[in-house]
């Protein structure tokens, strides 16, 4: 299966770089590109058009093993993107963020509630009103970390205050988005409520990490290569998972609290070198999340009501919590315009909350469908629109400008 197995490596990287162009032609980032490269290869296209041509390409029996590949390749990549993301704005207003994370919650769950009811016909029989508002309250409030950390590092936003409090505010959104999913995971009777909190529980832990154990201690256990750090976050990623908590989350809180890479030249270089390693295989985990997807159920003319609705409620309910992380953490309108667009990513993450709940039974086919649009769409557009308004808000060009610097420097 090795020949296999790099085959459909192999054409997932080179697909996923040429569309990456292809979109960035069109003023989009590449990523959106990247994400259109699982269908045209899966189900939708070419698992239609010639099902031989594409277990060809890609083998079942590969699968799999890609599967592994891609969950690695990202948890790699958003512990050390975390670890490179400046989190100090945020955690030095931690009340504020708390107070900014439990308005967005609020509001993520007053558009499940009417969700629910603009929707009911969709939802499966015997699962609770309860359980689908919970389910739906993370689904609406989660962010794409890894999309988002692609968006940054293409407009070189990465190192920059607009940057991160985006970043830091997607986690604090898709923590607390996590743990509702688990909950109402829990009260449907597919997971134990012991479970959900323990798995919570153990992701708060590791942002006390640094407060329990000292920095030298810390820097003598993850040592001076990259096996250390990349372990810790492997076995992190496994106990979260292990817990039913977030691999991805798992990944980034560990990153940005535990894991600070040493701040000399060299070690940035070789940073910036593994980074751009990452941010290529990366694509596999893009591209593998839509291979399955049959985006033909999105043509039935009964679910574009739905779809409307729902990416309506997604977009209202993200853009009215960035006016209120604005109010608290006393951002000027710009931040604020940035931080509502970027917050609107939500493509990878949201796939894995839709498959939690298609899995449990709280999402009919249908109702997957809609939110796999609303992901999609949300994704495009605020991917586009970020881009514009980088290439127009002075604040943005300015911090873009401050972070490529030094990189044309030391070229």
């Amino acid at each position: 299966m090795a020949t296999e197995f790099l085959l459909a490596v192999g054409v997932i990287l080179v697909a996923a770089a040429v569309c990456g162009r292809i979109a960035m032609r069109l003023s989009l980032p590449a990523v959106v590109g990247e994400m259109a490269v699982g269908p045209l290869l899966g189900a939708t296209l070419l698992g239609r058009v010639s099902p031989p041509t594409a277990h060809a390409l890609i083998h079942p029996e590969v699968e799999p093993a890609l599967e592994l590949c891609a969950l690695l390749v990202v948890l790699l990549y958003v512990g050390e993107f975390a670890a490179e993301t400046d989190v100090r704005y945020v955690v030095r207003r931690s009340r504020a963020t708390a107070l900014a994370a439990a308005g967005g919650a609020a509001l993520a769950g007053a558009g499940a509630g009417l969700a629910y009811l603009l929707l009911s016909e969709y939802v499966p029989a015997g699962v609770s009103g309860v359980s689908f508002v919970l389910f739906t309250t993370g689904a609406l409030l989660v962010t794409a970390v890894p999309v988002l950390g692609r968006i940054l590092d293409e407009l070189h936003l990465r190192d920059t205050q607009p940057g991160g409090i985006a970043m830091s505010l997607a986690v604090v959104d898709d923590f607390v988005a996590f743990g509702i999913v688990a909950i109402g995971v829990a009260v449907s009777g597919k997971q134990s409520l012991a479970t959900a909190i323990g798995a919570s529980a153990f992701l708060v832990a590791l942002v006390l990490v640094p407060r329990v154990v000292p920095s030298r201690w810390r820097a003598w256990a993850l040592g001076h290569t990259m096996a250390g750090p990349l372990g810790v976050v492997a076995l992190a990623a496994a106990a979260a998972n292990g817990l039913g908590g977030s691999t991805i989350i798992a990944a980034f809180v560990l990153g940005a609290f535990v894991w600070k890479p040493r701040g000399d030249d060299e070690a940035r270089d070789r940073t910036d070198d593994r980074r751009s390693v990452l941010r290529a295989l990366v694509s596999i985990y893009v591209v593998w999340t839509g291979l399955s997807v049959d985006f033909a159920d999105l043509a039935q003319a009964r679910l574009a009501t739905g779809v409307v609705v729902v990416v309506a409620l997604a977009v209202a309910t993200k853009v009215l919590a960035s006016a209120f992380a604005a109010r608290t953490l006393r951002l000027d309108g710009e931040e604020f315009r940035a931080l509502a667009i970027l917050r609107n990513t939500r493509g990878l993450t949201e796939l894995i909350v839709l498959n939690i709940g298609r899995d449990a039974g709280i999402f009919s086919p249908e109702l997957y469908a809609i939110f796999f649009a609303m992901a999609i769409l949300t994704t495009g557009v605020s991917g586009l629109t970020i881009k514009l308004y980088a290439s127009r808000s002075p604040l943005l060009r300015r911090a873009a400008r401050r972070q490529a610097r030094p990189a044309a420097v030391q070229a």
